[in-house]
């Protein structure tokens, strides 16, 4: 099934979906095998319709800094006037902001940034100043829950003790997972 994606994307808010027949029943191989080649096909459809929107955006975003980029350009000539006029007129003065009817120009520092290696960091913390050093304990939850076993909702044990600090949530019913071939269609 081919989808044309711009016109069904420009009227898919005034389709109204119909109900799907409910009086089809998969009771044979046959139908099972219609069912898995329909399912195909809708995958295919969805990823037809998600690489149509991923391209519109794609495009939007392309208009974007075609548009964009020009006059981000022309506001950075500007504050490139506008600085050295800021600067002089800030000359001498406790504050580092110049107001105007239009605005303010200001300056502020600029912060520091830190960058730092975890694992040398770490050994230099333990040699010269162990205090700074966080040592945190932590459950092995793997290996623990291997010697213990579920009862009535709860984890116990092996010498019978109930584990605080537990929830157990009762098994749902089995999940139902459809996978289809690629050449289902």
């Amino acid at each position: 099934m081919n989808i044309n994606l711009s016109e069904n994307f420009n009227d898919f808010e005034q389709k109204e979906l119909a109900p799907e027949n409910e009086s089809f029943v998969v009771d044979s191989d046959s139908k099972a095998n219609w069912a898995l080649r329909k399912i195909a096909e809708h995958q295919a459809n969805i990823a037809n319709i998600r690489a149509f929107v991923a391209s519109e955006i794609e495009r939007l975003e392309d208009y974007e800094n075609a548009m964009t980029d020009p006059e981000q350009s022309n506001i950075d000539w500007l504050e490139q006037l506008l600085r050295p006029y800021a600067a002089k007129q800030l000359e001498g003065q406790k504050t580092k902001t110049y107001k105007l009817p239009c605005g303010k120009c200001s300056f502020k520092k600029d912060t520091v940034t830190i960058t730092r290696d975890e694992n040398a960091l770490l050994a230099f913390c333990k040699a010269n100043a162990p205090d700074y050093v966080k040592v945190k304990e932590s459950v092995d939850w793997a290996g623990y829950k291997k010697q213990c076993t579920i009862d009535d909702g709860k984890m116990i044990t092996p010498d019978g003790e109930i584990v605080a600090g537990v929830t157990v949530q009762p098994e749902g019913p089995d999940i139902f997972k459809v996978e289809v071939s690629k050449d289902g269609l």
